[in-house]
């Protein structure tokens, strides 16, 4: 137990440190969702490094080979990591959805080849917030099956011309321009973009609720093994 707490208090001292020393890189990325950086700030990494620390002291006194337990726990740990980071996180609150237009200006919209007719939006980022999709949808929800989408734009599928350049030197051939506007125009009526992401006001909720995950399991797997060892040894 002194080891895990003291693996607390560190890990919350190194936490600190981190969150100080990624202040500036953090006001400039406004991505404090990220896979790679969610895991270094606020109070989950505490909960982190409680988590194997407690695991890992029973089994560590117990246990003969003290280096399979070690790997054993520390295997446990990344899986468990990794599903929290991939799988349980995103589920810790329903997404927020808001629908924009369609970003036809720009490049902001783009066709797949003909053979899978679809809009491609271009992604939209929100400001320390975790987008987890964009998607180009009709007023029911529905994204555009490439049958609408054939039976809208035929000619320009027909010829297949690429979106006019937002920009260089080179220009697209004005009959690809007109064509690509035209498809654009009608669809423009009826689509719209969905976004769905997690805003950045739920960052500390998601930090709490990913810290209470990881204590959760550590106190699961101390009680495991304190009923293994008065079983085998009562």
């Amino acid at each position: 137990m002194i080891v895990g707490l003291a693996a607390m208090v560190i890990g919350g001292l190194v936490t600190w440190m981190v969150d100080w020393w990624m202040s500036p890189i953090d006001a400039v990325n406004m991505d404090r969702f990220g896979l790679s950086s969610f895991g270094y700030h606020g109070v989950a990494p505490i909960g982190m490094r409680r988590s194997p620390s407690l695991s890992a002291q029973p089994q560590a006194r117990c246990c003969a080979r003290r280096v399979p337990a070690m790997g054993a726990t520390l295997a446990g740990f990344v899986g468990a990591r990794l599903a929290v980071m991939y799988w349980i996180r995103r589920n810790f609150a329903s997404p927020v959805y808001e629908s924009a237009p369609l970003p036809i200006k720009e490049g902001g919209l783009s066709f797949s080849p003909v053979a899978t007719a679809a809009f491609n939006p271009q992604s939209i980022t929100v400001p320390n917030g975790w987008v987890y999709s964009t998607e180009a949808v009709n007023k029911a929800g529905h994204v555009p099956t490439a049958h609408y989408l054939l039976n809208v734009c035929p000619a320009f599928f027909n010829q297949a011309p690429q979106p006019p350049p937002t920009g260089g030197k080179k220009t697209a051939p004005a009959s690809g321009v007109a064509l690509f506007n035209n498809c654009v125009d009608k669809p423009s009526k009826t689509i719209h973009t969905l976004v769905a992401y997690q805003p950045g006001s739920r960052f500390w909720p998601f930090q709490w609720a990913e810290r209470g995950v990881f204590l959760a399991a550590a106190l699961a797997l101390c009680g495991l093994t304190y009923w293994w060892l008065r079983r085998q040894y009562a």
